[in-house]
């Protein structure tokens, strides 16, 4: 019986399975590779992809002094979603917000160059 046990596979769904790290990798390397990914996810479950998320978003927050809670960021996506739309691609969004703190970042420093100058 315990060479049966041996050669079966890990319960990939089970509570108390830890991938590897080289095993997350390589499965999900491909993955992101088939999608246009460049670096593979690190997270290998929707529970474990919404608390990185949630952790990222708490870092950023905390950065800024403001508190984190679900509540701030339901109110940020909800500004979000009134400034570019429910349905908009994520990736547009944040192309869209880079550009624009770009644009403000460009016009303060012309700003300081221009009173600098006088």
């Amino acid at each position: 019986m315990e060479n049966q046990n041996a050669n079966q596979q890990p319960n990939l769904n089970g509570p108390n399975y830890l991938p590897s790290r080289a095993g997350v990798y390589d499965t999900i390397a491909d993955d992101d590779r088939e999608r246009g990914f460049g670096t593979p996810a690190h997270y290998t479950d929707a529970t474990s992809r919404r608390a990185g998320v949630l952790q990222n978003i708490q870092v950023l927050m905390a950065t800024q002094g403001q508190s984190a809670t679900l509540a701030t960021v339901a109110e940020m996506i909800q500004d979000l979603q009134a400034s570019y739309g429910a349905q908009a691609p994520l990736e547009e969004v944040i192309q869209s917000l880079v550009g624009l703190h770009l644009q403000q970042a460009y016009l303060a420093r012309r700003q300081r160059q221009q009173e600098a100058h006088r």
